[in-house]
């Protein structure tokens, strides 16, 4: 994998980085390979849309919280990766995750804007007001159903 951007080693510019096992690395002035220690990718234009290419793939940046959902006998539970209690905090989420199997899923509570972006900025004033009913919970990670 290569990626296009200016690096610097302290004796020249690298337009070229090669990406093996998880290490940054590049040849440059007949000197042995480095690991990458900064990369400078400067002020990025903005774009109406991504690239289309096939070459490119694409993700939502999801602003939210990540949260683990579970549900057993019809009962769900919202909890953060630290493992506190937070179903109180989603009373909706965790309302409608009650009609799911028993399973466990791994996911975000977000906020969405009018425009259907995700918002941090609107699920942290959602919090303090107990305005909740209209945030939504992205799960990305099956990690276990029916037990």
């Amino acid at each position: 994998m290569h990626e296009e951007a200016e690096w610097r080693c302290g004796n020249c510019v690298h337009p070229r980085i090669t990406f093996a096992n998880g290490n940054a690395e590049w040849e440059c002035c007949n000197a042995s390979p480095r690991p990458l220690l900064f990369a400078n990718f400067g002020n990025q234009p903005l774009v109406e849309r991504p690239p289309a290419s096939q070459s490119w793939v694409h993700e939502i940046k999801l602003d939210g919280y990540r949260l683990k959902l579970r549900v057993e006998q019809r009962k769900a539970a919202l909890r953060t990766r630290n493992g506190l209690e937070w179903t109180a905090k989603f009373p909706e989420i965790a309302r409608a995750a009650q009609s799911l199997p028993d399973c466990i899923v791994d996911g975000k509570v977000v906020a969405l804007d009018a425009h259907r972006v995700p918002s941090f900025a609107d699920l942290q004033a959602a919090l303090p007001d107990h305005q909740t009913g209209q945030l939504t919970f992205f799960g990305f990670d099956l990690l276990s159903l029916k037990g």
